[in-house]
């Protein structure tokens, strides 16, 4: 708990996650970390392996697909972090992409247990990039 002013002079712009930090220098909750204990304990070592090999494979899809569309995505070796051209508002607003300097990412995670909804996103980037109407 503290005063507004004093909130407001260590709040600082995060313009990938369009929103202000407002914690003493991106403090988080204790709650957080006995979560994340919680999930490493109940889960195998091949339960993760299988998970991460999935959100791989999802990744290197989604750069696939959008290169082939002719979308200039990236990412790095073993990672799960797609980078490509940022889309228009509309879309990034529509699938709540974070977005910095012309860029917008995705992040292909074990939530996804197919590609469904990854695709979904290709496909308004796509449309978007070839200046069709996306569906709200």
């Amino acid at each position: 708990m503290q005063k507004k002013r004093n909130v407001d002079a260590i709040s600082v712009e995060i313009d990938y996650i369009s929103a202000h930090d407002k914690t003493i220098t991106g403090s988080r909750n204790g709650h957080t970390p006995l979560m994340m204990w919680c999930a490493v304990k109940s889960h195998s070592h091949e339960d993760f392996k299988r998970r991460i090999n999935r959100s791989l494979d999802l990744a290197q899809h989604a750069v696939q697909r959008l290169q082939s569309a002719g979308i200039n995505a990236w990412c790095n070796k073993n990672s799960i972090t797609v980078v490509f051209p940022c889309p228009s508002e509309a879309v990034w607003k529509k699938h709540c992409l974070a977005t910095s300097g012309g860029q917008a990412h995705l992040i292909t995670t074990a939530h996804h247990l197919d590609a469904s909804k990854v695709d979904a996103l290709i496909d308004d980037v796509i449309k978007d990039a070839r200046g069709e109407m996306i569906a709200a």
